[in-house]
């Protein structure tokens, strides 16, 4: 099975692009919609074919098992499409649309700190590291809105949906495994005895990426579409027993009913501008209060762990793989450390403190312009922001340099968010008085360039 896929990913690419017919009028979101389809093949189908292919086992640094050759291959196909479109598109407009170089160079600088902080510590880099610039530079280069991350809803939905139908039809690559490459009895189930994973190696990380994918479903159309993807998100979420993706999911959808019932635009603006700052602060707060190593799943021993380890290296970090790297000696942090499942203590960890502020003016920016979306009636960006911060208390959604299965739904929204303009997005809106105000992200349209 492993071959056909990888061979024909690049035409089941090319045949979504070409035979779907996209309500969006400006050339721009067709693009962008274009490539974040490209870039949700690229982090599913090399999955798919692995899970496929080898026995799962449970996810510790020392028992993993390396790509197979068909997963590789599709993985390198993809990306590469997904590269060679975003270079195509970003040099074909570049010279009608005028750069900002302040919020590209905000945009970048993660990720030009992280690969001189990987030179230095001599991490390995990859093709997939070209992914993030080369997004970053073509979402500069065009004229983006946030609605072409309806396409990420769709994705999500159908993430969920394939996940339950894996589960009915093939259970014993649906479910996470044990050690010992058995199905796990875990005692945290909520459905059943098992942890649905899905496509990818562990149920976390199928919970994640579906939490995340919670507030674009806001973005659909029509509301028996939205109601349906709710219900197979969250029965996706409630098997994976992802407690994480439950509550950020919950969240999202809490901040953007919350912000919906209020009239006035800079009550609006202000209550997600506190409701960021609260789960923006909470995800730094959990880990830096936390002093039991059983708290949080274990999460507690890995914290106090990554403290102790980086006591002299407060300014550069560790390094970029360094929690790869600290598998193969003896450590104080437990054995499925493959980060520091917080994103305070993982920037700090690997990237020091240069690091941690890059991302940070990167995240605060993204929040300005939630808050400037919610303004003017649009609450998809601060919906989407708090999730994003409530997965960063426990998770590690986005690494800020190479492309992962989580790159299209954690990072391209950040930056989508970042880079676009609120004021384009509500232009045709603005003709009455309450037009602002009232608007529905699911059902506008954005006008002819």
């Amino acid at each position: 099975m492993g071959y056909p896929l990888a061979l024909f990913a690049p035409l089941i690419a090319m045949r979504w692009l070409k035979t779907t017919r996209l309500p969006i009028s400006d050339r721009g979101d067709k693009r962008i919609t274009g490539v974040l389809r490209v870039a949700v093949l690229a982090s599913l189908v090399p999955a798919l074919i692995q899970v496929m292919q080898v026995e799962r086992r449970a996810n510790t640094l020392l028992d993993t098992v390396g790509s197979t050759r068909q997963s590789a291959m599709a993985s390198m196909i993809l990306v590469g499409i997904l590269l060679a479109m975003c270079a195509f598109y970003a040099t074909s407009l570049m010279s009608r649309i005028a750069p900002r170089p302040g919020v590209l160079l905000v945009a970048l600088l993660p990720w030009v700190i992280s690969c001189i902080n990987s030179y230095a510590t001599h991490a390995s880099f990859s093709y997939q590291t070209l992914v993030y610039p080369t997004v970053v530079i073509f979402l500069g280069a065009i004229k983006p809105t946030i609605w072409p991350l309806r396409t990420l809803a769709h994705a999500t939905v159908a993430i969920a949906g394939g996940s339950i139908l894996m589960a009915l039809l093939v259970p014993g690559r649906a479910f996470l495994h044990g050690y010992s490459g058995n199905i796990s009895l875990a005692e945290k189930a909520i459905i059943g005895d098992n942890l649905l994973a899905g496509p990818f190696n562990h149920s976390n990380i199928l919970g994640v990426m579906l939490g995340l994918g919670v507030p674009t479903i806001f973005l659909m159309r029509r509301k028996g579409a939205r109601l349906l993807g709710f219900a197979v998100v969250f029965w996706a979420l409630l098997w994976s027993a992802s407690r994480t993706g439950l509550v950020a999911g919950g969240v999202g959808m809490a901040t953007y009913w919350i912000i919906s019932m209020l009239r006035k635009g800079r009550v609006r603006s202000g209550l997600s501008c506190a409701i960021l700052l609260a789960a923006s602060a909470l995800a730094i707060l959990i880990p830096v209060s936390t002093d039991d190593p059983t708290a949080f799943s274990l999460r507690g021993q890995i914290w106090l762990g990554s403290a102790e380890y980086l006591t002299g290296n407060y300014l550069t970090g560790n390094g970029y793989s360094w929690y790869s790297a600290i598998s193969a000696e003896e450590n104080s942090l437990i054995d499925i450390a493959f980060n520091g499942h917080n994103l305070y203590v993982h920037m700090m960890s690997t990237g020091g403190l240069v690091l941690t502020a890059s991302v940070a003016m990167l995240l605060i920016l993204a929040s300005v312009r939630a808050t400037q979306y919610a303004r003017l009636g649009i609450n998809f960006p601060a919906a989407y922001m708090a999730t994003f911060f409530v997965t960063a208390c426990l998770e590690v959604a986005g690494r800020f340099r190479d492309f992962d299965s989580m790159f299209p739904i954690a990072i391209i929204p950040i930056l989508v968010i970042c880079v676009s303009r609120p004021r384009e997005a509500v232009r045709p809106q603005t003709r009455g008085r309450t037009a602002i105000a009232r608007l529905d992200d699911s059902s506008h349209r954005v006008p002819p360039a």
